[in-house]
């Protein structure tokens, strides 16, 4: 008996052996997710988290993806706390927060520590001493990438009315700027809220660079908008205006956004992952933006980690450095994304805007 159990022990030795030669076992890396659990992004942590379960999930053969999330908080005190927790879990790599200010102090607190990937838009001077990577055009981008759009019209003129908040004036100097170098032969910038001196002038192009001041301004310009030869909207007031009474004098009217790289597959994943079918009525809607981006950066960190065959930083850096896409290198040195391709949006008669092709700066 006791030769015949340990002749058993011996052949599920070998069963055992033989199993783990069939199926090797994955390499592993640690990824921490900065996640956005309060503050006014509150409702986007749920997002991050099933996006990246499903990347993890999705790479499972080739790469066990253990995850940790942790929220950045509004205080020094509170990142300080999540970062040691990151610490604590040994991570290779960290995806930041999608807040500018959250993301610019993490990236202050972890001295280069970790390779970073950015999963939404964030300020330009959110980074570090080593390249941050950047899924996203940053909020400059698309603005000069506007400028670029308009100064191809050759318009002899163009009106910037901006907001007087931090959004309206930073975009008012990007754009003044990006439309002078290129040419553009008299760009005249006025506050939005100074209609009787906007009366006054009759542009070839007009941009509104505000938030939810657009609607004022829509409604007592009126009848002045038609004058225009063509308008253009920033991202902050691309909106659907459906219902105002001055909707139609919008017909026209132009913006750009990134391309969106969402599938109606990865949709419905996310829909059905988080329990919330109604999230597929809108399909245009930010959250499957950075539920894609999310996603995306776990696929590309597991992909850096399985070409550099490690997991120290600088390794990780310089496998992610060398990303393509199309088949030219997806980053610039300093991390940001390089030939961003956008879509061209314009207004119809009804107030609401729709795609009308592509458009690529580059």
């Amino acid at each position: 008996m006791i030769v015949l159990t340990g002749l058993v022990i011996s052949v599920a030795g070998i069963y055992l052996a033989t199993s783990s030669l069939a199926k090797p076992i994955a390499p592993s890396m640690r990824i921490a997710v900065m996640v956005s659990d309060s503050g006014n992004l509150y409702f986007a942590g749920v997002i991050q988290r099933a996006a990246a379960k499903l990347a993890a999930a999705d790479l499972a053969e080739a790469v066990k993806v253990n995850l940790a999330f942790e929220d950045a908080g509004d205080s020094v005190f509170e990142a300080k706390n999540a970062l040691a927790r990151v610490k604590a879990f040994d991570a290779d790599l960290l995806l930041a927060p999608i807040e500018s200010d959250s993301a610019k102090l993490v990236a202050q607190l972890t001295k280069d520590q970790f390779p970073i990937i950015a999963t939404a838009p964030l300020a330009d001077d959110v980074d570090n001493k080593q390249p941050f990577f950047r899924l996203t055009s940053s909020h400059s981008q698309d603005i000069i990438s506007l400028a670029e759009l308009i100064s191809r019209k050759k318009p002899a003129t163009v009106l910037i009315a901006y907001s007087s908040d931090a959004y309206g004036r930073d975009v008012m100097k990007s754009l003044a700027f990006g439309l002078t170098l290129r040419g553009v032969q008299k760009v005249q910038v006025i506050a939005i809220n100074d209609v009787s001196a906007i009366r006054k002038i009759r542009p070839e192009a007009l941009v509104v660079a505000s938030l939810e001041q657009s609607v004022g301004f829509f409604s007592s310009m009126r009848d002045w908008l038609p004058q225009v030869e063509q308008t253009y909207l920033v991202p902050g007031n691309l909106a659907n205006y459906v219902g105002y009474p001055w909707a139609k004098t919008l017909k026209g009217t132009k913006a750009i956004l990134p391309k969106d790289a969402t599938t109606a597959e990865f949709r419905n994943r996310l829909a059905s992952t988080l329990g919330r079918p109604a999230l597929l009525s809108n399909p245009k809607a930010p959250v499957f933006a950075l539920a894609w981006h999310t996603y995306e950066a776990v696929q590309l960190a597991a992909q850096a980690f399985l070409e550099a065959n490690s997991t120290s930083p600088e390794s990780l850096r310089a496998a992610l450095l060398g990303t393509k896409a199309k088949g030219e290198l997806r980053f610039q040195s300093s991390g940001y994304q390089k030939d961003v391709d956008y879509t061209v949006f314009s207004y119809g008669v009804l107030g609401s805007y729709a795609p009308e092709g592509s458009f690529s700066p580059n």
